[in-house]
């Protein structure tokens, strides 16, 4: 479980600030952003790097949790319950 937790936690930092910035082109009524690189740099400029990660603690939580509990899952019921037989391995 740890390590499908750790692979979906790295997968998302790398792809939370193009996430981030996606969001916020969605959202943004006003026209500030001319583009997804100038939500970028607008960004980055105004907060940082880590105003690319505003909000990142909750997503890391809920992918640890279910990416770790279905590759959990999968190692157990591979183990213990499937067989050599089951057609779909």
């Amino acid at each position: 479980m740890l390590s499908g937790g750790l692979a979906g936690a790295c997968a998302t930092t790398v792809i939370f600030p193009f996430d981030f910035a996606r969001t916020k082109l969605s959202t943004d009524s006003s026209g500030q952003y001319n583009g997804f690189t100038d939500c970028i740099k607008k960004t980055v400029k105004k907060d940082g790097v880590l105003g690319m990660y505003k909000g990142v603690s909750m997503a890391l939580t809920g992918v640890f949790l279910a990416t770790g509990l279905t590759l959990g899952t999968y190692d157990f019921l591979k183990t213990n319950v499937l067989t050599d037989k089951t057609p779909f391995l």
